[in-house]
């Protein structure tokens, strides 16, 4: 559910930036298209590397291994 809110979010913010950069020229709403599309993809890689460390304490914890949670 929070992907499909965020991909949602994400689509409003790029609507609103094709409506006021394609006032000034193709080549700004190019490079903002580009941009917006490198954004997203850090955002996601972050996402990512956040729920994989989220199952890997989970587990560490379940085990009992709470030393090796720093780790």
């Amino acid at each position: 559910m929070a992907i499909m809110l965020g991909s949602l979010g994400q689509n409003l913010i790029y609507l609103v930036d094709t409506s006021f950069i394609g006032r000034v020229s193709e080549y700004d709403l190019g490079g903002s298209a580009i941009g917006g599309i490198f954004y997203f993809l850090l955002f996601m890689i972050g996402y990512a590397l956040n729920t994989g460390m989220q199952v890997i304490v989970a587990r560490r914890k379940g085990e009992g291994n709470d030393a090796a949670i720093g780790e």
